[in-house]
């Protein structure tokens, strides 16, 4: 694994928080869990591990290009993240009556596109993207002068220890961000068609992904039982940082409140 590291890097220790996990529940509620770009399972790790603690069956796939290198990354596209989510999505659905769909950031954009293309019985988006900061054009032109952007202070956590432990990429692909503007452009005219209940929950000082966004993903979707929510001591990954519980809370309770 490379251009892969944690603050407190240790190689073994790192491979196993990265990892895919898929812990089976009892309740007949799956929840499909999906991480950030340049980030692993490890981002929704916890959460899971509440939603099963609640006796829900939970999967967090590691998404195409992830948890290997830069370069890989590099070379995927947007539909193989969505294809990959799409497959764990219908073996869940296979073997349970109820289907939640969490994502983080990237994860909440392919959240929203798996909604259009199965039936799920709701859908958390946790730091959902509308638009990225910037053009679609920027980042073509940034692929060719500079492949790489390299991460400035580490993921967007406020917590200190929570932001140290988070493993992920040192830098984000150009290409991937462009990869990234391509998928929510393929959702956002169509985000009246998705009806199932939808759960949003953003930081208002969120450094990636500004807090309009989310209010404009909620305005349009079709549902007509849909919730936004704004945390206000995070940053853009809500699932880690001082406020993780009252995430991991508002979850579960749409989730009983939903079947």
């Amino acid at each position: 694994m490379t251009n892969f590291v944690a603050e407190d890097f240790n190689p073994d220790a790192d491979l196993a928080r990265a990892a895919p996990f898929h812990l089976a529940g009892t309740s007949g509620v799956a929840c499909l869990l999906i991480h950030g770009l340049t980030s692993t399972p490890y981002e929704v790790r916890e959460l899971g591990e509440h939603l099963h603690a609640c006796g829900h069956t939970v999967a967090a796939p590691l998404l195409p290009g992830h948890g290997t290198s830069l370069e890989d990354l590099r070379q995927r596209r947007w539909q193989e993240w969505a294809a990959h989510v799409r497959a764990t999505a219908q073996q869940l659905r296979r073997e349970h009556q109820h289907l939640f769909v969490i994502g983080s950031s990237l994860g909440a954009g392919l959240a929203l596109w798996l909604a259009l293309h199965e039936s799920v019985t709701g859908i958390v988006g946790l730091g959902t993207p509308y638009r990225l900061r910037w053009s679609t054009y920027a980042a073509y032109v940034l692929q060719y002068i500079s492949p790489i952007l390299p991460k400035r202070g580490g993921a967007s956590i406020r917590d200190p220890e929570a932001r140290r432990r988070h493993p992920s990429y040192t830098g984000i692909p150009a290409r991937s961000m462009l990869e990234m503007m391509r998928l929510l452009a393929a959702v956002r005219p169509r985000l009246h068609e998705i009806e199932a209940p939808t759960l949003l929950i953003h930081a208002w000082h969120d450094r990636v992904l500004a807090a309009a966004g989310a209010r404009a993903v909620y305005e349009r979707l079709g549902s007509m039982r849909k919730y936004l929510v704004f945390v206000h001591n995070s940053d853009h990954i809500v699932s880690e940082d001082y406020e993780k519980e009252m995430v991991f809370a508002l979850c579960q309770t749409f989730i009983s409140q939903t079947i």
